[in-house]
């Protein structure tokens, strides 16, 4: 069933942060099956980016996947053979490739944490110490509202980071 429906301010709002050309750490959350994903996709389909999508695996499994995409997008043969092998290696490649403008999707965010406790932290440091000077458009997206309202809150790593945040709910 297609669940895009009447999404343009949500859509607006997604255009809005991308044009501003500042890094945006932008955070999707709502229910399963409300049309989160869809959103996205339909975002991505007007402007160049990497959808990554998070799966219950470990984070070997996940590092090795996401970095045949990410090579994919900037035809890095390099990278297609050797695999990252952390967190670290991965941001530190999207920091060395966000000098353009650069979308960066993580969705099903919370499945990640699962093989990776460390990854808000992670991402805490990369964001504070590089990413907010460079031009990348972050988006974190899942499913579980109460992970993901953690990942904002007051204790999170990520408190005070986020630019934007779009609840998404059945009926805009």
């Amino acid at each position: 069933m297609e669940k895009f429906i009447n999404r343009k301010y949500e859509l607006g709002v997604l255009e809005e942060r991308f044009l501003s050309e500042r890094s945006e750490m932008i955070i999707i959350y709502g229910r399963r099956r409300v049309g989160k994903t869809e959103l996205i996709q339909k975002f991505l389909t007007n402007v160049s980016g990497i959808y990554l999508l998070g799966r219950e695996e470990s984070e070997f499994d996940q590092l090795r996947r996401f970095s045949s995409i990410i090579a994919s997008h900037f035809n890095d043969d390099v990278l297609l053979k050797n695999h990252f092998r952390s967190w670290d290696a991965l941001f530190e490649y999207i920091n060395r490739e966000s000098e353009k403008r650069l979308m960066l999707v993580i969705d099903e965010f919370p499945y990640l944490l699962k093989s990776s406790s460390a990854l808000p932290s992670i991402i805490q440091d990369y964001w504070d110490n590089k990413l907010r000077y460079k031009k990348l458009f972050l988006v974190l997206c899942g499913s579980s509202i109460g992970m993901m309202e953690n990942l904002i809150g007051y204790t999170s790593p990520l408190y005070g980071r986020r630019t934007g945040q779009l609840l998404i709910s059945v009926h805009p």
